[in-house]
């Protein structure tokens, strides 16, 4: 289905209708190999000239893609620097709308346009001044544009924000709802900590208790889908930390859900998973049988499963 759009976009582009050169643009942008030449030459044309912000995004889009001489990087740099005060967030488009409307954001082009053209200068003022809208991208993509990979790119800067701080949990928050599943359980681990749960549990009574750590560790959980071992293990530590907290019926509740996520993304071909939670759903309440641990399924080195 894509192709074949593409395919119809490029006649008519091609037929001398410029009106489909955009949709053309950003439609081959987004896929293999990228903009063929004619798209290419029409679009730097429009970019180069200022005319028009979404040939600008695109074009800087597609540069970026790959290392290119200073000269082109200093270019891309400034012109991503014209694009950013061209554009507010109220304009940016939602990369969830249909293929066709969904560009990339000015902070991010800005920010990887002032990257690349670093990699060309030496310590002095232009670098400096360069450095410093590479930060300031970096900074409102987070404060302006509400974009959860500004924040996980902040959190991953060594020494940048001091863990459990007000600021780590507020990145590490936009970062999580933007479907990040180490995020999620980050903040998981943090809120069942501050709020007695794990790994020192609290004798306040569980159902006065903040579940907001319980949530964020099932949403880690289910939006761990690249790994079948590591679904399921998220899922069996929120159900042992229920277990240990006196909530076994509440954990036991969380094990079809897990059968049921793990078979819908397709992780277990060889039910190997399925068997394995099978045996903690039959002997779940059997406290002789039962001896394993929520610290057996979380890897407390670093926060992760």
């Amino acid at each position: 289905m894509a192709h074949s759009g593409i395919y119809a976009l490029q006649v008519a582009f091609d037929a001398g209708d410029s009106e489909a050169a955009i949709d053309t643009a950003l439609a081959e942008v987004k896929s293999s190999p990228g903009l063929r030449r004619t798209t290419y030459e029409y679009i730097k044309e429009m970019a180069l000239a200022r005319a028009d912000w979404r040939a600008m995004t695109i074009y800087l889009w597609h540069m970026l893609q790959t290392a290119q001489k200073k000269p082109v990087t200093q270019e891309n740099y400034l012109l991503a620097k014209d694009l950013y005060r061209m554009m507010e967030p109220s304009q940016k488009q939602d990369n969830k709308l249909p293929f066709l409307q969904s560009f990339e954001l000015p902070w991010k082009l800005l920010h990887d346009a002032a990257d690349h053209h670093l990699y060309h200068l030496d310590d002095g003022p232009e670098s400096d001044a360069v450095q410093e809208d590479l930060d300031m991208a970096l900074r409102e993509g987070v404060s302006k544009w509400s974009d959860p990979r500004a924040a996980e790119m902040i959190l991953n800067q060594i020494g940048e924000v001091e863990k459990h701080s007000p600021r780590w949990v507020s990145l590490m928050t936009q970062s999580a709802m933007g479907g990040n599943a180490d995020s999620c359980l980050e903040l998981a681990m943090y809120h069942l900590q501050k709020d007695g749960w794990y790994p020192k549990r609290s004798d306040t009574n569980n159902k006065t208790k903040n579940w907001i750590g319980i949530e964020w560790l099932a949403l880690s959980a289910a939006l761990s889908t690249s790994d079948a071992r590591v679904m399921v293990r998220r899922y069996l530590a929120l159900a042992h930390i229920l277990r240990e907290s006196g909530c076994a019926k509440e954990g036991y509740a969380w094990l079809p859900t897990a059968k049921e996520n793990v078979y819908e993304a397709g992780l277990d071909s060889t039910g190997e998973m399925i068997k394995y939670l099978d045996g903690f759903q039959r002997h779940w309440f059997d406290d002789k049988v039962m001896v394993a641990t929520s610290d057996e399924f979380l890897d407390l080195t670093d926060g992760r499963v």
